[in-house]
């Protein structure tokens, strides 16, 4: 994350050109041939929806005034030392991202699944070795603006290895192991919150952070929109446009991997689903190779 990408040299740019159409045919006879599709995704898969690259997010003059790169304002110390900093960016890559609209390859991979993957053999030998789980296609991403959420089936087929915006925790995440976020503020440092207790929270719907466009800052008060929750600790948390954990008090953070960030809560149920997934296709593949040896 935060490295400026490789760029082709002229010889490679024409190569990539004179061969692009051959390339795009052997695609799409691989793609329609294939029993299990699995869709990879990075920083890249978003500029078409017009949202920018890492190198690009921070390249702003409120940022270049300060000395900041993205690298630097992309760890989670900046919500101990300077809030409004913190909150502008992810704020604004919040709004950004919540009002963006996904690009139109989304649709055509969704296509190919509904009409290659969903129902064939593949799709149904997998649905009985992984009941419950995703079928013949997968997505997994670094891209954290929830966008395949809203495509595919976030119950089973998504794996967002670095989190999302959407899904906010305590940046005293070390708390829920009994030294830090206390339930209520009222248990001592030494116990832990119910096991039930939620961890991390969906961003209401409808919520805007308030961030100043010359400064990039986000300042402590009223949010540019409030938003509706059905979840009744999150709406209490959201109230402001610094968050607030609705048990501690701490300062809420969008549950993305950082840059030096030891707090990070992954989402261990997409974790789960993505590992369940991979053994039930090797499962199949190894089945395969079993079934065609000779007697």
């Amino acid at each position: 994350m935060g490295s400026v990408p490789s760029a082709p040299a002229e010889p490679q740019v024409e190569e990539l050109k004179s061969t692009m159409q051959e390339s795009v045919r052997r695609a799409a006879a691989a793609i329609a041939q294939a029993d299990v599709l699995l869709l990879l995704t990075g920083a890249g898969w978003s500029k078409d929806s017009g949202l920018a690259v890492y190198r690009d997010v921070a390249d702003v003059k409120a940022y270049r005034d300060r000395g900041l790169t993205y690298a630097d304002i992309c760890e989670p110390r900046w919500l101990e030392q300077d809030a409004e900093l913190f909150y502008g960016f992810w704020g604004r890559c919040f709004n950004d991202y919540r009002e963006t609209k996904e690009h139109e390859g989304y649709s055509i991979v969704k296509r190919w699944r509904d009409s290659l993957f969903a129902s064939n053999d593949a799709s149904e030998r997998l649905a009985a070795r992984h009941k419950g789980g995703a079928r013949a296609f997968f997505s997994f991403t670094s891209n954290v603006d929830a966008h395949h959420l809203r495509v595919f089936d976030g119950e089973t087929e998504v794996r967002e290895c670095h989190g999302n915006s959407e899904t906010w925790q305590c940046s005293n995440a070390l708390g829920w192991t009994g030294l830090g976020c206390q339930y209520d503020g009222a248990a001592e440092a030494s116990d832990a919150p119910p096991s039930d207790t939620p961890r991390r929270w969906l961003a209401p719907s409808g919520f805007r952070f308030a961030v100043d466009e010359e400064t990039q800052l986000a300042p402590p008060g009223a949010p540019r929109q409030p938003g509706d929750s059905p979840q009744e600790a999150a709406a209490a948390g959201f109230a402001s446009n610094q968050p607030v954990c609705p048990h501690c008090g701490s300062g809420l953070r969008p549950s993305i991997l950082m840059f030096n960030d030891t707090e990070w809560l992954d989402g261990e149920e997409q974790e789960e689903r993505w590992e369940a997934w991979q053994d039930a296709v090797e499962e199949e593949q190894q089945a395969r190779a079993a079934a065609e040896l000779p007697p």
